[in-house]
């Protein structure tokens, strides 16, 4: 999972926008870090969690 968050990074400064939705798989480990990124970059980030689990979501920072 650390390679995609280096791609995010990556990709992060040509985005205009950043949607996460993990569709319940687990797939974005990373999501706390992902949203504090985004706002450094300028970028407004929502997060979309899946099912009745938003511990995640609630401790990562705000976009």
């Amino acid at each position: 999972m650390k390679s995609k968050l280096d791609e995010f990074e990556q990709r992060l400064p040509n985005a205009d926008v950043v949607i996460l939705s993990d569709y319940g798989k687990g797939g974005l480990t990373h999501i706390p870090r992902m949203i504090e990124l985004a706002p450094r970059h300028r970028i407004r980030c929502w997060s979309i969690p899946k099912g009745e689990d938003f511990v995640e979501v609630s401790r990562a920072p705000r976009c």
